[in-house]
């Protein structure tokens, strides 16, 4: 994980939704992640970017105050995108628990594998973000 204070905007297209901070929002996030990838004419075969922005979000659900969070997607490279969930909440996230059987506190360990290591958190003004890199597939789309 890397947390580090936001970095300037990578200048690669992006897709960002305020959303309701409430369980419901991880549908509407998942289906911001797919319309973008459709937009770029990826795919993500394994799944991994749902789950992903799902954990994210039930995240923010979970343990932030705020009313709404932002969910983004950001490419950033040809087959590389960078899920985005920011709140207001200066509470750093911890990965808890390595026991994936566990009811509760494995979601970051699974943003963990499923990103490959590639995720960690950008202090913002007010509050934080939580991101995740994910491989995805080129030229998904007909």
């Amino acid at each position: 994980m890397v947390t580090e204070p936001a970095a300037a905007d990578s200048g690669g297209p992006a897709y960002t939704l305020a959303l309701p901070r409430r369980p419901q929002s991880a549908r509407d996030a998942r289906e911001l992640m797919a319309s973008a990838l459709s937009a770029w004419d990826l795919t993500d075969d394994d799944g991994q970017v749902g789950v992903i922005v799902s954990e994210l979000v039930s995240n923010t659900v979970r343990h932030a105050t705020e009313a709404t969070v932002w969910v983004s997607v950001r490419r950033m490279g040809p087959s590389t995108v960078r899920i985005g969930v920011a709140d207001r909440s200066d509470r750093m996230p911890i990965a808890r628990s390595e026991d994936l059987s566990a009811v509760h506190g494995r979601g970051l360990v699974l943003v963990d594998s499923l990103s490959e290591g590639r995720w960690g958190v950008d202090v913002l003004p007010v509050g934080k973000r939580v991101w995740a890199e994910v491989s995805v597939t080129e030229g998904g789309h007909s």
